[in-house]
């Protein structure tokens, strides 16, 4: 076995159709994706230089100005492209500002004076340290989102916002997790199979909310309508996990990618990587603020 089959890169050299059953097959290789998408420490590392930077900016204009990073940044469940967030606290009243750091490429979108998205990360960070498995689920949703261009507000799609409160309720209040039946953290396809299927054919979106702070939904009290629409998901993205024994028709002797038909990893993606590994390596940011610079990475470039 040479390397992971063309448009895989997360599979490394593992042979997925060795494992005993389906479930775990899914269960591995999404491990295995959300592994890949994460950010490295040479990534973080880069971007906070890039916090850096903009912090360094803001107080040259405005001393007394605080500056505030939230959002994915935060919680580290950002994307490989994923644009930063950040919020100047201070006297001045201008409008959201957009923009691409010149060296990495990396957007930024900063606000000023608004601190909602401050709160909404720590409501975030709570939910992750307490419900097993919601990193990993949220992940691999936010790319979902991503790549089908679902993933922007102002287009009509589901934000960090809202995604970040639809994610922790299946694990959360899932039945066979409340009475410890299955472990979320090696069920992870089951789940995510499942939250598809709750969110996107299930869900009954007219007449149910979800509670900001408390897990679980709610009737509505009055006799409005929910104005709302949500994700449809075709059958492709239901993979059967209901059985134990080997399915023949996917255990061969080579590698077989049960997620590659849903999830993907454009150029663009890989290239911006790319792009992050050489400016590490060639430590420009380093020599900028004075940082010693290191001759090796972790990035996930393949």
């Amino acid at each position: 076995m040479t390397g992971p089959p063309p448009g895989c890169p997360w599979m490394g050299h593992r042979n997925y159709s060795k494992m005993a059953s389906v479930p775990i097959m899914l269960t591995q290789e999404l491990w295995d994706f959300v592994d890949y998408i994460s950010p490295t420490k040479e990534e973080h590392q880069i971007r906070e230089y890039v916090v850096r930077l903009v912090r360094k900016t803001v107080k040259d204009l405005w001393s007394n100005a605080d500056v505030v990073v939230f959002g994915s940044f935060d919680t580290m469940l950002y994307l490989p492209t994923s644009c930063y967030k950040v919020t100047v606290i201070s006297k001045a009243k201008v409008p959201l500002g957009q923009f691409k750091e010149s060296i990495t490429g990396i957007p930024v979108d900063i606000s000023f004076n608004l601190t909602n998205g401050i709160d909404s990360g720590q409501v975030i960070s709570t939910y992750i340290n307490e419900i097993p498995a919601l990193r990993p689920l949220t992940m691999l949703v936010k790319y979902f989102l991503m790549i089908q261009n679902h993933n922007e507000v102002y287009k009509g799609g589901i934000g960090s916002y809202t995604d970040g409160h639809h994610d922790p309720q299946l694990p959360a209040k899932h039945p066979q997790i409340q009475v410890g039946n299955i472990d979320p953290m090696d069920n992870l396809g089951v789940l995510l199979i499942e939250f598809f299927e709750l969110y996107g054919l299930c869900f009954n979106y007219t007449r149910v909310g979800l509670t900001r702070y408390k897990p679980g939904p709610r009737t509505l009290m009055d006799d409005k309508r929910v104005s709302s629409s949500h994700v449809q998901f075709d059958d492709r993205n239901r993979v059967a996990a209901d059985s134990k024994q080997k399915s023949s028709g996917l255990h061969r002797s080579t590698q077989v990618s049960l997620i590659k038909e849903v999830y993907q990893v454009p150029m663009h993606i890989i290239r911006h990587r790319q792009k992050i590994a050489k400016v590490f390596l060639d430590g420009t940011y380093q020599v900028m603020f004075g940082d010693p610079i290191v001759h090796s990475l972790d990035l996930k470039t393949v």
